[in-house]
């Protein structure tokens, strides 16, 4: 574009000049300055006036390219000393998983701490003494005989108090563990099966209760024996005598061996407790009644029914 003199003085008087021209003209380029921007005059841009209707139509642009120092971004400042101030990671803890650490209600390890008197020295730490009877339970039976016969050698004066102290073992708890042992029995057995629940098969299955149960048996009664409590005995051999009778009879003859087994031993033990327990007429009525009933269940018995019958004869 040319450059253009105007003597713009007022004592010009040779030209006659239009200065309303001469405004628009310049009002023009401006204009024009405004409405098509460039590379080249985007510092001139920043510094002009935009009307608010251009401004709009500028920020609305797809094409517009951010100038310089007019962005809305802020870069984000991080405090340095935030990450100075935090604490250490504990090192205990790097064993543990997250998942772990979130899943277990149980609390986080602490390290352990002496207590310290105020004079500085560690406290030891004070053991109760164990109750007497809280230690009874570790003993087996023969050790518990053993601390109660040598409780009675040193103190022969203590003897009929722990006689009066001695009860009537429980033969309920007794029976109940041999219903027990008889239920685990069946419970072995198949439920659903198209042929014999008792032939060899179940059997094998039931021999490990079956075995159970006669050890069971036997040493209770072998126990009540050694102790010579002949009438516990007798009440004892009647009450099991129900039990073995109700143990499965199996079709081969030779499983049957340990409920034969079990009757074989229930007759003697009382047979051994009838000869040595005094009896008198009532008594041995009564124990004849309930021979008779067990011989029903089982003929291993019998003998014993015969011996008491003898008995009763000779004292009437």
């Amino acid at each position: 574009m040319g450059s253009v003199g105007v003597d713009l003085s007022p004592h010009n008087d040779n030209h006659n000049v239009n200065w309303f021209g001469v405004v628009g003209g310049l009002d023009r380029i401006a204009g024009h300055c405004h409405a098509s921007p460039s590379h080249g005059n985007v510092a001139f841009m920043n510094e002009a006036y935009l009307s608010p209707e251009e401004e709009i139509i500028f920020q609305r642009s797809h094409r517009r390219r951010s100038l310089p120092g007019t962005s809305s971004r802020h870069r984000l400042q991080y405090d340095t000393n935030f990450l100075q101030i935090m604490p250490p990671k504990d090192r205990r803890l790097s064993y543990l998983s997250q998942k772990r650490r979130l899943s277990s209600p149980a609390k986080l390890p602490s390290p352990k701490k002496k207590c310290i008197r105020q004079s500085g020295s560690p406290v030891s730490k004070t053991v109760s003494p164990v109750l007497f009877h809280t230690k009874l339970h570790a003993f087996n039976t023969s050790q518990l005989v053993g601390v109660v016969d040598a409780l009675v050698q040193c103190h022969p004066e203590v003897d009929q108090v722990v006689r009066k102290l001695i009860t009537v073992p429980d033969l309920q708890t007794l029976c109940d563990k041999l219903a027990c042992l008889k239920h685990n029995i069946y419970r072995s057995l198949p439920t659903v099966r198209f042929g014999s629940s008792r032939d060899a098969s179940c059997y094998r299955r039931a021999k490990v209760h079956l075995s159970t149960f006669k050890k069971a048996c036997l040493e209770e009664g072998k126990l009540l024996l050694l102790s010579q409590d002949w009438n516990l005995l007798i009440l004892y051999v009647l009450s099991a005598w129900k039990y073995v009778h109700g143990l499965p009879d199996w079709d081969d003859a030779s499983h049957n061996a340990i409920k034969k087994q079990c009757f074989q031993t229930l007759a003697a033990q009382c047979m051994v407790a009838i000869k040595r327990k005094p009896f008198d007429s009532s008594s041995l009525e009564d124990l004849r009644k309930r021979l008779q009933k067990a011989v029903q269940c089982s003929k291993e018995i019998e003998p014993c029914l015969r011996y008491v019958e003898k008995l009763s004869a000779s004292k009437s």
